[in-house]
């Protein structure tokens, strides 16, 4: 029983760095933008709205839908414990879920791309053991615009395999971007003006 619980401190100590790690962005954009800190220190007071709106709109949605997606993290975990984990562990080799190589994923995003790039649905492919996350560029208020690329994360571990090299990421990014700018400008837009 103490090892099963071992296993869960170790799952939650995870969630927590990923938590940790993804929200020093937003946080501190909010920050500086409510600060106004360089460079969110401009703005034309006969606008008559807060300077730098969308950008603290959208900070604030992306760091309450990372506390959602951790919350789900720690539930599956819980929920693994209370059901899926038999009561003595003896020599296990641990197999990750998909929401963990989801998280993962995440993880390796926002350490390398923008806050706009999303791991999706993982899927298990069992002949290369390894758990295939798409990656999706999406906007809080739209949602995915398409995918950019792909992060493959060991089954057995949260070990990032193999990944769409950055650079293509970004350039489909921009491709798509571009494909639907005016319904996201729209989007951004509506919300601004409700």
């Amino acid at each position: 029983m103490v090892e099963v619980f071992g296993l869960l401190q170790d799952k939650l100590a995870f969630i927590r760095r990923f938590y940790n790690s993804a929200a020093k962005t937003f946080e501190s954009d909010l920050r500086n933008i409510e600060m106004h800190v360089e460079p969110y220190d401009t703005f034309d007071p006969e606008d008559g709205e807060p300077p730098f709106l969308s950008q603290w709109l959208d900070d604030k949605e992306s760091l309450n839908l990372l506390g959602k997606a951790c919350l789900c993290l720690v539930a599956a975990q819980v929920n693994r414990l209370c059901y899926d984990e038999p009561v003595m562990v003896t020599n296990v080799v641990a197999t990750i879920t998909a929401l963990e190589a989801q998280a993962a994923a995440s993880l390796f995003l926002s350490d390398n791309l923008g806050d706009r790039f999303l791991a999706s649905s993982p899927k298990l492919d069992v002949a290369a053991n390894v758990w295939r996350v798409p990656i999706l560029l999406a906007y809080p208020i739209i949602g995915p615009v398409g995918q950019t690329g792909e992060i493959l994360v060991n089954e057995t571990s949260e070990e990032i395999i193999s990944y769409t090299p950055l650079e293509e990421m970004k350039a489909t990014a921009r491709r798509l971007y571009e494909e639907n700018r005016d319904a996201i400008e729209a989007a951004f837009l509506r919300a601004r003006n409700p």
